[in-house]
């Protein structure tokens, strides 16, 4: 109850509605969709009537479709980093590079099925690795984990890792890497990427924002694009899941275009719209994404190439030199869309869902 009321009061002060008013809704909200304090500020419910609520995918229901129509069988392909980038080069489609693979000591990654990625299983030889490197900006993060949880930036320098608040030394990565609780098996090391210069003036920061991608497959090879938006790093963030605070901003499907920016802000704590860029005053709406036509190219080979799984959600980097696929999700979250749209898609999706069956 105490975040209903801490939510209530903080929507009320910053969106102008009486604090009586907005927690009788919330708990309505509550009452007759199930809806929490967290999704009634996401989709900004205390500004549309009750009778739109409906219209919003619960995500038990999502949950459910998607599982439906996503074999456990396939899923690895998913959810297994190694075996989507083994995938994704095999088919010949670009995506992040790895650089090494740090086996967990409990539960060793099998590394049967990438025999050509180097694997570092002690301190010594990742030591040794860095020293080959000499100069790298780095990025690790867990082989069978997701949302950003448990990644890290790191840098090596003169062949030496440079200490940092997470890590003093390589025995401190190495340890986090060999010790770590998320599923995979180990830590795959990469090369932090670079946003294409366009995309500059919304990723200022450490933080690489990718454009999410939904991708329904037909049993004909038929590849449907309903939409598409942009996560914006919040300021000083590594990740840009919603959850660290990234803006979203919905995109164009068919021109490839950015809209308004949604999400909180330092100065308004709530959902909102957001037309320029915090940090750089950039505007959003109307700028353009690059290598648009090429990225919807990528996103449908790709997803005739994971054809197990018909109904994907694509977080695709825009880089110097084109698109690059970093991961996907079969159990994507519909809310994305329904945030950045400003709208429910539970009709859409339940169509979706309906007619795109697994083959």
């Amino acid at each position: 109850m105490i975040e209903y009321i801490r939510r209530s009061a903080r929507i009320s002060r910053y969106a102008g509605v009486p604090f009586p008013l907005t927690l009788g809704r919330m708990l309505l909200g509550r009452l007759l969709h199930d809806r929490g304090p967290m999704e009634f500020d996401t989709f900004q419910f205390a500004a549309k009537p009750v009778a739109q609520w409906h219209t919003y995918l619960p995500d038990r229901e999502r949950y459910r479709l998607q599982a439906a129509v996503s074999p456990p069988a396939e899923r690895a392909l998913e959810e297994n980093k190694l075996l989507f980038w083994k995938h994704c080069t095999t088919h010949g489609f670009p995506c992040a590079p790895i650089s090494g693979i740090i086996p967990n000591r409990a539960k060793p990654v099998d590394l049967s099925a990438v025999p050509t990625l180097r694997s570092f299983a002690t301190e010594a030889a990742l030591a040794a690795y860095f020293a080959e490197l000499g100069h790298f900006e780095g990025f690790g993060k867990p082989i069978g984990g997701g949302q950003g949880y448990g990644a890290f930036a790191f840098t090596v320098r003169d062949g030496k890792l440079v200490a940092s608040a997470r890590h003093a030394d390589v025995g401190q990565l190495f340890a986090e890497c060999t010790t770590s609780r998320f599923p995979g098996g180990g830590y795959l090391l990469q090369p932090r990427l670079s946003p294409h210069p366009a995309m500059r003036p919304f990723m200022p920061g450490p933080g690489l924002g990718t454009v999410r991608v939904f991708s329904f497959l037909t049993a004909s090879g038929g590849v449907e694009v309903p939409f598409a938006g942009l996560r914006v790093p919040a300021p000083r963030a590594l990740c840009d899941n919603f959850s660290y605070g990234s803006l979203g901003v919905p995109v164009d499907v068919s021109t490839g275009r950015l809209g308004v920016a949604v999400g909180v802000t330092a100065d308004t704590p709530i959902s909102h719209f957001v037309e320029r860029h915090p940090e750089t005053g950039a505007t959003f709406a109307g700028q353009q994404i690059p290598f648009w036509s090429e990225l919807l190219t990528l996103v449908e080979a790709a997803a005739r190439a994971f054809r197990g799984l018909p109904a994907l959600g694509w977080d695709i980097a825009i880089c110097q030199d084109g698109p690059l696929l970093l991961e996907t999700n079969w159990a994507f979250g519909a809310d994305i869309a329904e945030r950045l749209t400003n709208r429910g898609w539970a009709r859409e999706l339940r169509a979706w869902y309906a007619r795109y069956a697994s083959p």
